[in-house]
C-alpha cells in the first residue's frame, strides 16, 4: 500500500479511527482492519508499545463477537507476537 508511506497517513489513519469509533461503535468489528493498519505504521513509527496496545483491541474485538474465527485471533496474536518489545533506555 503506497498510502501507509505518505506523509500524513499517520495521522489521516488516526483521524479516521476516531470517526469510525463515533459513527459505528468502539467495539465494531469494522474498525479491525483499520487498527491493524494503526499497527503497522506505530511500528514504522517505532512506536511498538502503541501498536501492541492497538493489536491487542482488535484482538478483543474480534473475540468479543459471537461465533468469531480462531483464525482471524490467530493471524492477529501472531502479528502481535512479531512486533519487537521496547528496551528500557
Amino acid at each position: 500500500m503506497k498510502e501507509r508511506n505518505h506523509s500524513d497517513a499517520y495521522s489521516l489513519l488516526q483521524e479516521s479511527l476516531v470517526r469510525l469509533e463515533q459513527a459505528a461503535g468502539a467495539q465494531d468489528p469494522y474498525l479491525v482492519p483499520q487498527l491493524v493498519e494503526l499497527a503497522r505504521l506505530h511500528v514504522q513509527h517505532d512506536a511498538p508499545e502503541a501498536a501492541r496496545r492497538v493489536l491487542q483491541r482488535a484482538i478483543d474485538i474480534v473475540q468479543a463477537q459471537p461465533g468469531h474465527e480462531q483464525q482471524q485471533v490467530d493471524a492477529l496474536n501472531e502479528m502481535l507476537s512479531e512486533i519487537p518489545v521496547q528496551q528500557a533506555a
